[in-house]
């Protein structure tokens, strides 16, 4: 059974594309619009590295969703409900901070006044899977799925396969080179909250080629976040989706 809840994010996204100076204002949008600051191809295919967007531009931003990767790929961030998450890999584990300091490659993120809460189908272990049944649902819940959306998902996941990036050197940067600085994460059984950005038709710009959800973790206790590689969600996790300001139908 749905129902509206407010979760704290009242927050305008943004429809940048391309490269943007890093000391630019973050942009502003409609409720629930998807935004986006840089391209994730110039960060893995072109090895532009640079920080172009200032996080501390993010820190006065009630309600905000956001994720993306470090400058200079030395960690993650993500923003939750206007609180950041900022990951990196020292010393053999995952440090977080909340602070909003340094810059991002890039950036995918959205404000949401009031999100629609669904029960997520058991057995969703393969990613397609899950979007499929994001996709189905918010579809269901009159969101315009013909534009990128967020969503949220929240609860106790079955396992969540993570990673950190944690580039160490200052090699020339390619998709390979991508591959080798990813530092795995798993996490079992573990409460955590999930950030995701869905889109069809922005494979390349914030979301990878094989997928059309750019998500993020963190644990319920902080310790813990980063960019998501594989979600089975199990039984115990909600969806949640933006109530759309302009609605499909």
């Amino acid at each position: 059974m749905k129902k509206a809840v407010e979760l704290l994010s009242l927050l305008a996204p943004a429809v940048a594309a391309g490269p943007v100076a890093a000391d630019d204002a973050l942009p502003k949008g409609e409720p629930g619009e998807v935004r986006w600051l840089g391209e994730q191809r110039k960060v893995v295919r072109d090895g532009d590295l640079t920080g172009r967007v200032d996080l501390t531009a993010l820190a006065k931003r009630p309600h905000l969703y956001a994720a993306g990767p470090l400058e200079g790929l030395k960690g993650e961030v993500t923003v939750w409900d206007g609180k950041a998450s900022l990951a990196r890999w020292e010393a053999g584990k995952v440090v977080t901070t909340e602070e909003f300091k340094g810059k991002a490659c890039f950036l995918v993120y959205a404000q949401v006044p009031t999100w629609t809460e669904s029960k997520l189908p058991a057995g969703l272990d393969k990613p397609d899977d899950l979007e499929a049944d994001i996709f189905l649902e918010a579809w269901k819940a009159g969101v315009p799925t013909n534009r990128p959306f967020p969503f949220l998902l929240r609860g106790t996941a079955q396992k969540v396969k993570l990673h950190i990036l944690n580039k160490t050197d200052n090699a020339p940067h390619n998709p390979e080179e991508h591959a080798k600085v990813k530092v795995p994460v798993v996490l079992e059984g573990r409460e955590v909250d999930v950030i995701g950005f869905y889109s069809k038709e922005h494979a390349g710009v914030f979301t990878h080629h094989d997928s059309y959800a750019h998500m993020h973790a963190l644990t319920a206790d902080g310790k813990v976040s980063g960019h998501v590689d594989q979600l089975s969600p199990g039984g115990e996790m909600r969806l949640y989706l933006p109530v759309a300001a302009d609605p499909r139908r």
